[in-house]
């Protein structure tokens, strides 16, 4: 049976979340799923899921392979450092249809844009007749 510790850490204040809801929240805001995630770096969605939900505890390699596959570094999955890829609701639907036009063919990528670059220049000019 193992031993109590004699010592016990208080907690450390300034940290951002717990390390699984760090995983978690960067995961959603990089539009991946849990599989996907696993995928990565070599393990199970549930073993992902038992990270995220903390039934786990994350070693050193498994922070190092989290960290690479979700393009920040340990210090954000650790909680000791706020994330700048925070994003919104919105900004995730965004970037999963980019992800999805990436995958289009390269005349159907080119019409979307043309599409997309007339409507914003029409937008700039609203904005700019507007603003007087």
């Amino acid at each position: 049976m193992p031993q109590k510790p004699k010592y016990s850490l208080t907690a450390i204040e300034g940290l951002i979340g717990s390390v699984g809801k760090n995983i978690a929240r960067i995961r959603k805001a990089n539009g991946m799923t849990q599989a996907q995630l696993g995928k990565i770096i070599g393990i199970s969605q549930r073993l992902v899921s038992h990270y995220e939900k903390e039934r786990l505890q994350v070693n050193a390699e498994l922070l190092t392979r989290f960290a690479l596959a979700l393009h920040v570094s340990s210090d954000e999955i650790l909680g000791i450092l706020r994330s700048i890829r925070t994003e919104s609701q919105q900004d995730r639907k965004i970037n999963k249809r980019i992800k999805a036009i990436e995958k289009l063919p390269q005349g159907h990528k080119r019409t979307l844009v043309s599409t997309i670059d007339a409507y914003l220049k029409v937008h700039q000019t609203n904005d700019k007749t507007s603003a007087f």
